[in-house]
């Protein structure tokens, strides 16, 4: 999402990129981050807000594990891809969002429509480019390359020796966390060889 909102950028000027976690939107107020709100629709409501959908408004709106939306909410997305338009928790007028949607999940959204989970309708309308993006435990060749960019983002000079016997090292691991379970292991050897090396 991040490299696509780049590109875009790059080709047709500023906009912006609202990255959601939907895992964090199941509560009672999952609307209304979503949506936005009305000053005085609920106890705390001090101010009017847009909701992300608002800020994704001529930009790029990015919903990371859309499988953990709520059916509800769902409907109200589709509506807003079908048209542009939804309300926001205690307002009846309609607003207006247009944006780009890139969406990932850990499921298959078959077969969380399936388990009445995902709206079809709404999985029908995600229908686009689709990556689809192995465990790191079932592509462990690339853990060369990560290792390598991890340090050199890092700027700490590593031979390549070390590199690569550090790779081989990690290639050893199941990597149940993914490229995020790698990163962190590869700051935590860092850490300790600069201990070490104070030592």
């Amino acid at each position: 999402a991040k490299l696509i909102h780049k590109e875009r950028v790059i080709r047709t000027g500023d906009c912006p990129l609202v990255a959601v976690n939907c895992a964090h939107l199941r509560s009672e107020l999952a609307h209304s981050k979503l949506f936005g709100h009305r000053k005085g629709a609920f106890t705390g409501a001090n101010e009017t807000t847009v909701g992300y959908i608002g800020e994704a408004d001529g930009g790029i709106l990015f919903l990371d594990e859309i499988h953990t939306l709520t059916l509800e909410c769902q409907q109200d997305l589709l509506r807003v891809l079908n048209d542009g338009s939804y309300s926001r928790v205690g307002d009846t007028s309609e607003q207006y969002s247009r944006f780009q949607l890139i969406v990932a999940s850990t499921k298959n959204l078959e077969d969380e429509v399936d388990q009445g989970r995902m709206l079809l309708d709404l999985v029908s309308r995600l229908v686009g480019t689709m990556i689809e993006l192995k465990p790191l435990r079932e592509r462990k060749e690339a853990i060369d390359d990560l290792v390598a960019v991890h340090f050199a983002k890092s700027g700490k000079v590593v031979g390549k020796g070390a590199l690569k016997e550090i790779a081989d090292s990690c290639k050893k691991f199941y990597w149940q966390g993914n490229i995020r379970m790698l990163l962190q292991a590869l700051k935590v050897l860092a850490m300790n060889a600069e201990l070490a090396g104070e030592e």
